[in-house]
This record gives C-alpha cells, sequence and structure tokens, in this order.
C-alpha cells in the first residue's frame, strides 16, 4: 500500500494516495511497534498527499504526528544506546544505533520546514479568503484581486526558494566533503 500511495503521488492521483497511505497505516499500527520509523514514514506521505488536496489541517496533522514518531524514536535509541555503553555491549551494536539516531536527525529539519510551510499557508487562508469575500461584494474591483493574490501568491513562495538555495548550498558541501574524504 505505501507503494500503491507513492506511485499515486507521482500520478497526481492524490485521493489515491491518501486512501492507499490509511491502509498502509492501519497495517503498520497493527504489524509494528508504536515508534517506528515506518509508520513515521506513512505519516509524511499522508502529509504530502493531503497538502497537494490542499487539505492543510490534515497535512499538519500528519508531519507533526510523523515528527513526534521520529522524536520518540531518537528518545527510546538514545536510552537502548545509554544502556548498552554502560554494560559494555558490542561496539556494532552502538555504531548501529548511533547511525539510526544520526539518520533520524537529519530527518527532522525535513519535517520542521514542511511544518513552517504548511502553518504559512494556514496564516495565509484566512487572509485570503477575507479579501476574496471583500471583493466578491464589490465586483468592480477584479483587477484588484488578481493583483493582491499574485503578490501574496509571490510572498508565500519567497521563503521556499530560499530554503531550497540553503538546501543545495548544503548538499554541495556534503558532495565536496565526500570527495575529499574519497580521494585521501
Amino acid at each position: 500500500y505505501l507503494r500503491l500511495g507513492e506511485v499515486s503521488l507521482e500520478i497526481e492521483s492524490y485521493a489515491n494516495a491518501v486512501g492507499d497511505f490509511l491502509e498502509c497505516q492501519a497495517l503498520q499500527k497493527k504489524h509494528f511497534e508504536k515508534v517506528d520509523r515506518r509508520i513515521a514514514e506513512t505519516h509524511y506521505h499522508l502529509g504530502v498527499a493531503y497538502s497537494y488536496q490542499k487539505r492543510h489541517d490534515s497535512a499538519k496533522e500528519h508531519f507533526s504526528e510523523a515528527r513526534k514518531i521520529i522524536d520518540e524514536r531518537i528518545d527510546s535509541l538514545t536510552i537502548k544506546f545509554d544502556e548498552l555503553c554502560e554494560k559494555d555491549g558490542p561496539i556494532a551494536d552502538q555504531n548501529e544505533l548511533t547511525n539510526e539516531i544520526a539518520q533520524l536527525k537529519d530527518l527532522l529539519p525535513d519535517l520542521n520546514s514542511k511544518l513552517e510551510d504548511i502553518e504559512s499557508t494556514l496564516k495565509a487562508e484566512p487572509v485570503s479568503d477575507k479579501v476574496t469575500e471583500h471583493l466578491n461584494k464589490d465586483s468592480t474591483n477584479k483587477s484588484v484581486l488578481t493583483d493582491s493574490n499574485k503578490s501574496e501568491e509571490s510572498s508565500n513562495i519567497q521563503h521556499l526558494v530560499k530554503r531550497k538555495a540553503e538546501e543545495m548550498e548544503k548538499l554541495e558541501a556534503v558532495e565536496k566533503k565526500a570527495k575529499v574524504d574519497t580521494t585521501a
């Protein structure tokens, strides 16, 4: 169901994607522990699907739940790691836990940016609804509606463009570091 949902997202069949992800989530909750990262992944995909459907409240709910699960997973792995270190457990197990914690921490910035995007969209929606309602009462101002929507849309995506540029810079820095590490 997870893969079906991903395919539905790719072909922009968002209602089908939501249905597949919800089916996947129901099965995951039966078979996996509460803080399994696969459940968080499904919440993330549901957030994406809902955001494409412009169902921002539902998207926020699922992105928040994904972040909560990731945070709880990090906490539980940290406790396991501490216990393993106290018992002088195998280094391989300690490394495995350290790697998973690092991977999970790397997911948090993306989740946080998705939540910020949704929250900024939710804040902008009431303003645009009021402007539309006001202008619909006075149909002679149709050009004002078009201009205000254009400026609002451009201001809504400016932070996304800036964030994407920052992400690209980080990716380039990681790639450069990887090249230096492989040549050394």
